[in-house]
């Protein structure tokens, strides 16, 4: 279902990204998804929620002061025991960045880096569970880690929180992630890139959707083309945070 109140552990359920500056940020974004945006107070970090007809599907969280953090999107992991959840990751191979750490009336958060190189942060919801529209245009329809150790990542992410693991066959080392038989997220084994997790948004039209991240300053890092999962392409925002576009084929 598109619109989403809860979501089943090592299921992504939330994305947010890590920005050098606010105001452009939202301005890119909103010219290409056509979000409204409602930014928190100062004591919150001005954390900025993007939505899409009334939901939230993703956030804008300006960079700490003092940090150099590059902009970047980041994947949130469900959890229903994020202490647990941590040890475990630990135990594999983890480093905790930070966490966890309570979100008033909202959940308990936390920023690990896989054994790989990868940042993704877990989240065990309280008052909120996460993205409230997925799989529709201008929202999250895929997470995807890009990393240049797959088997390494596959025994992690596996330990961490029990995936169901099908390689795809064919010319890419590529692995889905399942939980209870359904696909949630995949992993791609690249050399070429450092390891991070990639999100992909649906839209109407991703030929159109990419003109209008070119035309407000992103860049094309592949260009949009037919694949058997419907027609992406992926881009860069104008300070280098990478995302995927695709419109999603037809149910079947």
């Amino acid at each position: 279902m598109p619109e989403r109140a809860q979501y089943i552990a090592g299921t992504p359920s939330w994305i947010d990204l890590t920005a050098i500056d606010l105001e452009p940020t939202k301005a890119f974004y909103g010219a290409v998804f056509g979000w409204d945006f409602e930014t928190a107070p100062e004591e919150f970090g001005f954390y900025t929620t993007c939505r899409k007809d009334g939901h939230a599907v993703a956030a804008i969280m300006p960079r700490q002061p003092g940090t150099d953090d590059a902009q970047m999107w980041n994947t949130y992991l469900d959890t229903k025991d994020i202490d647990a959840t941590i040890q475990t990751a630990r135990d594999a191979g983890a480093t905790v960045v930070f966490g966890p750490m309570d979100v008033p009336e909202q959940g308990r958060v936390a920023y690990l880096i896989d054994p790989t190189g990868a940042r993704v942060a877990l989240w065990q919801a309280g008052g909120f569970a996460g993205a409230e529209l997925v799989n529709e245009p201008d929202s999250l329809s895929w997470n995807e880690l890009h990393t240049p150790d797959g088997a390494a990542a596959d025994d992690f992410y596996k330990k961490l929180f029990a995936y169901e693991l099908e390689q795809i066959p064919g010319g890419i080392n590529y692995t889905l992630l399942k939980v209870d038989g359904n696909m949630v997220a995949g992993r791609f084994e690249s050399e070429s890139e450092p390891a991070h997790w990639l999100v992909y948004f649906s839209v109407a039209d991703a030929d159109e959707s990419g003109r209008r991240v070119t035309e407000h300053g992103g860049k094309v890092i592949r260009e949009v083309e037919d694949t058997p999962f419907g027609r992406m392409g992926t881009f860069a925002d104008p300070t280098g945070a990478q995302f995927a576009l695709n419109v999603l084929p037809p149910p079947q």
